[in-house]
């Protein structure tokens, strides 16, 4: 099982603003700025985003809650294999810390 953080972030933008452009959903989470530079950079996977970006996409999309735990879990998942590189084929392992997580509410806005 594969989880793609870049790949969930772009369909939950392709969800939510269906056939606008990433300047466009860019310039409605903030206008007169250039963070669609920022979005096209994390779902091409060249950036990492901050926890404060997340909630952003929660608020700004209109996320569910389950939408918005699957969204972390993925981004948990990127984060994991880049510490832990060598867990990499290690998914059952991984599933479970993740089964874990998702049974933990999520919540707050700190970063």
């Amino acid at each position: 099982m594969e989880v793609n953080f870049s790949d969930k972030l772009k369909s939950l933008r392709e969800k939510y603003f269906p056939g606008e452009s990433l300047r466009t959903v860019g310039d409605k989470i903030k206008p007169n700025s250039n963070f669609f530079t920022y979005l096209s950079k994390i779902e091409a996977g060249l950036a990492t985003p901050s926890k404060k970006f997340l909630y952003e996409i929660k608020a700004k999309y209109g996320l569910t809650e389950e939408e918005f735990e699957d969204l972390i879990t993925s981004y948990l998942a990127v984060e994991i294999k880049k510490e832990w590189p060598e867990m990499k084929d290690k998914e059952k392992m991984m599933g479970e810390l993740f089964r874990k997580i998702k049974n933990n509410k999520i919540s707050g806005n700190e970063d």
